[in-house]
């Protein structure tokens, strides 16, 4: 990488030497599905905002789903997805609420629960259980909802490794909070803001769930400097490039919980000089022909080695008659970019813009006249 600041983020984005970014898995009906959620701000997103591991998502949703539905598609739907190398994998369930709202008997529904949690743990996941919601939809819903979900605050240490009791807070748990606006989009689904609730239940239930990374340190050294102390793992770290212009070596040291080192070292480009950019020539052209802009961009070594180019053609009165994108070229070489000339007849100016990989603006605009006949 390039930069033109010496402060820079530095980590592994959650794939370490000892593992690889958490994953989730979400499994469950519409509501698991995001419906009544405005500008897609569902559950997974609202979630993942309030986390601070980086994981892959996965949904296995259907509306109306039974639970025997998810015990006999979870192998296709859910365990493809495990992943052994993982920081965490997890499969956060909300089951029950369509075989409830079809009359189903709690305690077989519970049941249901039951073996499919046993399977995902039998796959290798973590489980995190939700509770359920209340509903309007028929009579009796919310008296087997209180049912079940009493059975699962109860019980869910004995076949579950977290609980997100999404339904105890009165503000969408409480029977008849789905007739409020503000959190439910239609008396069964949350809006927006309901899932924010739900999210904020259910994201530090996956914190705490017991990620590799918990057990992971890193010390941190540039290049013939000490090392850090040794400190909790981030998946990225504000880190203090040493001064002046050129190449740059970040080394991290890994120790996991069993005392095992990997040492890693990834090159930084420090490049604090703006580039220039050259017109090579006026260009003369007739209209209708292709016309071709010659130019150069001019940076000073240690530096970066290339630059996004643009060219802005403008008339005498200041006005942009148009602009060519010429995409990452080297530096310090010559190139052309070529277009057909559909401008008016008359004299332009056309400017060589440029941006060096570090993010270094150009300090001095190469121009030269467009005339077309």
């Amino acid at each position: 990488m390039a930069t033109n600041d010496r402060h820079v983020a530095v980590g592994d984005g959650g794939d370490s030497p000892f593992f690889a970014r958490g994953v989730l898995v979400w499994e469950g009906g519409s509501i698991i599905a995001g419906a009544g959620a405005t500008d897609g701000i569902e559950l997974t997103a609202q979630t993942f905002a309030l986390m601070d591991h980086t994981c892959r998502s996965f949904k296995s949703t259907s509306s109306s789903r039974t639970v025997t539905d998810m015990i006999a598609e979870a192998p296709l739907c859910v365990d493809v997805h495990g992943d052994p190398d993982a920081d965490a994998a997890v499969c956060i369930v909300m089951a029950g609420g369509g075989d409830l709202g079809a009359g189903g008997d709690p305690q077989t529904v519970y049941d249901g629960l039951l073996t499919y949690c046993a399977a995902r743990r039998a796959a290798g996941f973590k489980v995190v259980v939700l509770t359920l919601l209340p509903r309007s939809d028929r009579e009796g819903f919310n008296a087997a909802r209180a049912t079940y979900n009493a059975a699962i605050r109860e019980h869910w240490a004995g076949f579950a490794d977290g609980l997100a009791d999404v339904a105890a807070d009165p503000r969408i748990g409480a029977d008849g909070a789905n007739l409020d606006a503000l959190y439910y989009a239609d008396g069964t689904h949350p809006t927006t803001a309901g899932y924010g609730v739900m999210a904020a239940a259910v994201a530090p239930v996956l914190e705490s769930i017991g990620w590799h990374s918990d057990a992971c340190r890193v010390r941190l050294a540039n290049a013939r400097a000490p090392w850090t102390a040794w400190h909790g793992y981030a998946e990225s770290v504000s880190w203090l490039l040493p001064k002046g212009d050129g190449p740059k070596c970040v080394t991290a040291r890994y120790r996991d919980g069993a005392g095992h080192v990997v040492t890693v070292s990834d090159d930084v480009m420090l490049d604090t000089t703006p580039p220039a950019t050259r017109a090579a020539a006026d260009v003369v052209v007739r209209r209708h022909a292709t016309a071709t802009l010659s130019y150069s961009v001019i940076d000073a070594r240690p530096g970066s080695r290339t630059a996004t180019v643009t060219i802005v053609i403008k008339r005498s009165s200041g006005t942009t008659a148009l602009t060519l994108a010429c995409g990452t070229r080297t530096v310090n070489a010559r190139h052309s970019v070529k277009f057909r000339c559909a401008l008016a007849k008359g004299t332009y100016r056309f400017f060589v813009k440029a941006t060096d990989a570090a993010g270094n603006r150009q300090s001095r605009v190469g121009s030269a006249l467009l005339t077309v006949r």
